[in-house]
């Protein structure tokens, strides 16, 4: 071996590695269900009442550290009601109606994403500045909910559907961590 490759100036070259596949991926899915049919019954008849929803909720998550000092990190959350008809689900139609928009993976209403990315700055790398440790971070985020079903008729004199919300956000950070002690003996 040569003793110029050997040299700690050259502990950045020396440490860069990359790694092809990501360290942890998640997906995650929760349905949740309530069915409540209640029958009232008075003079007319009975007359059945129905409180219900259908919720599919999906998280997903990656983390992957691309290199020694560079790694990445995303989060997203999407919330979605699958529709039902209205009343009982008694018919082969409106079984297959519900089926359809679950496999559809219900109307989408809340949607969050946030990506992470965060590099070790090479300062413990060189010989001078091995007693500095420093990470820069830079993060993402996207939100956007669904607007209300309303659908105003013709007759209506102002238009009510009021549109989506989206919303972003962006944060950068520099964190440093000094080792004194490291100096101290570096200098005396």
């Amino acid at each position: 071996k040569s003793k110029s490759l050997n040299s700690p100036y050259l502990n950045l070259i020396k440490d860069l590695n990359v790694n092809p596949l990501p360290e942890n991926l998640s997906v995650r899915a929760n349905i949740e269900r309530q069915f409540e049919k209640t029958v009232y019954s008075n003079q007319n008849g009975e007359q059945p009442n129905f409180q219900k929803y259908f919720y599919f909720d999906r998280n997903y998550s990656l983390k992957w550290a691309l290199a020694n000092s560079l790694s990445l990190d995303y989060s997203s959350r999407a919330h979605s009601v699958v529709d039902e008809p209205d009343g009982d689900i008694d018919t082969q139609e409106k079984y297959d109606e519900v089926m359809d928009n679950v496999k559809n993976l219900g109307r989408l209403k809340n949607f969050d994403q946030n990506v992470g990315l965060t590099y070790r700055l090479p300062f413990d790398k060189f010989p001078f500045s091995d007693w500095i440790n420093s990470d820069y971070r830079y993060t993402a985020g996207y939100s956007w909910a669904a607007g209300s079903l309303i659908n105003p008729t013709e007759e209506d004199s102002i238009d009510l559907f009021f549109g989506h919300t989206i919303q972003n956000n962006r944060t950068q950070g520099l964190t440093g961590k000094f080792d004194l002690v490291k100096l101290y003996n570096k200098v005396k």
